[in-house]
């Protein structure tokens, strides 16, 4: 089975989390394996403790994000061979925050977008730091997901957590952070607690947010009020 690309995502077979924001879980316009004729599959396999997902950008670009535990957890993100899968290189500590399981993703833009505890953060293909932004609320954001024209939609988790304990800060507050990742947010309170509406490339992804009753606001205040810009 194999998916199609995935617009607003860097072009290959698995550039975010469960393949695209569509959550096909095929891969994007695969030919597959490519086994031939005596040849086999062999696995190999390395612990990796608190490791959350992996994604391919170009060939033998592969990333891993990894993180700490507890409610002031930081993540990174290491490229690993996909042969041995070895270190190959590895980003500095990001910071994080109370600990559930973000997501990272190889956007259209070169970058990699990764979203872990109340931080977002914006890394070159080498694993530099570009931008780091706090998100609004002390809660950990529940990965994100890319839509066709580019821009990050996230939200914060609500539930409860192993250990956690409960805040009153009510239903998730979903975000949409431009793909400068000076986050410039849009944000739609309760919304995230239903459902996340992502189109297709046949669709117009702006008809679709007005659709979603998700506004852009004329005017962004500072990162306290939940409203950042992450970059080109």
């Amino acid at each position: 089975m194999t998916g199609t690309r995935s617009p607003g995502h860097w072009p290959s077979p698995w550039p975010a989390e469960d393949g695209g924001p569509q959550r096909r879980q095929a891969p994007d316009a695969s030919a597959g394996l490519g086994i031939q004729p005596g040849e086999q599959l062999v696995a190999t396999s390395r612990l990796a403790i608190a490791s959350t997902m992996v994604v391919l950008r170009d060939r033998g670009q592969v990333y891993l994000l990894c993180h700490t535990g507890g409610d002031d957890a930081v993540s990174w993100v290491e490229q690993i061979d996909p042969h041995t899968l070895g270190t190959v290189r590895r980003s500095a500590d990001l910071p994080g925050g109370p600990t559930w399981p973000g997501g990272i993703a190889c956007h259209a833009n070169g970058s990699l977008y990764i979203v872990f505890g109340r931080h977002a953060h914006r890394l070159t293909a080498d694993l530099r730091v570009v931008v780091t932004v706090e998100l609004p609320r002390n809660r950990p954001y529940n990965s994100f997901v890319i839509l066709p024209d580019g821009v990050l939609a996230t939200k914060d988790f609500a539930g409860t957590r192993p250990g956690g304990a409960v805040d009153d800060l009510g239903a998730s507050e979903l975000l949409i952070l431009h793909r400068k990742l000076n986050l410039a947010a849009i944000a739609g309170k309760g919304g995230a607690d239903q459902f996340l509406l992502v189109p297709d490339h046949r669709d117009d992804a702006r008809a679709a947010r007005r659709e979603a009753r998700i506004h852009h606001r004329a005017h962004h205040g500072p990162t306290a009020n939940g409203e950042h810009n992450l970059g080109k």
